[in-house]
């Protein structure tokens, strides 16, 4: 009886390969996700910015720097230059908004008054909506990692 040779891979062959190609598709997808968090880490750098850019801008024409309230306000945001967009955090950002937050799909900025209303010097205006912000801190966390707290202080640190 003459034996024929059959061409073909054994079953072992074929699972070692499908092994090797998902580790590699897990390696893959692990170093694009970290590098799309950093991505998005760059342009809210870049937003945090151009925000901050705004505020001494308006700080320079008005004297001041506005309250929590106007901030979160989405035309006071458009008259002072910025768009609705800017204020929104790369990736599933929820907005800009009078917070600390822990999460780094929020903005956060708190202004300062010079006198504290019962202890207290945020700015929010909604004690006295014509009382003046003499300082600010925006913040936001980083996505790569969430631990890392980002904060722009005002010029004008008082």
């Amino acid at each position: 009886m003459t034996r024929t040779k059959q061409n073909g891979f054994t079953i072992v062959e074929l699972l070692i390969v499908i092994v090797v190609i998902g580790i590699l598709a897990a390696i893959t997808i692990v170093a694009f996700n970290g590098v799309q968090a950093r991505a998005r880490d760059s342009e809210r750098v870049s937003e945090i910015k151009s925000i901050h850019k705004k505020l001494e801008m308006y700080h320079a024409e008005k004297g001041y720097y506005p309250t929590s309230t106007q901030m979160m306000n989405a035309t006071f945001r458009q008259d002072m230059g910025l768009s609705v967009g800017t204020l929104t955090p790369p990736g599933n950002g929820s907005s800009l908004g009078y917070c600390w937050s822990n999460a780094p799909d929020r903005y956060c900025y708190v202004s300062r008054r010079a006198v504290p209303v019962a202890g207290n010097y945020d700015c929010t205006g909604s004690v006295d909506p014509n009382e003046t912000c003499i300082s600010y801190a925006l913040s936001y966390r980083l996505e790569s990692n969430p631990t890392v707290e980002v904060r722009q202080n005002s010029l004008n640190n008082s």
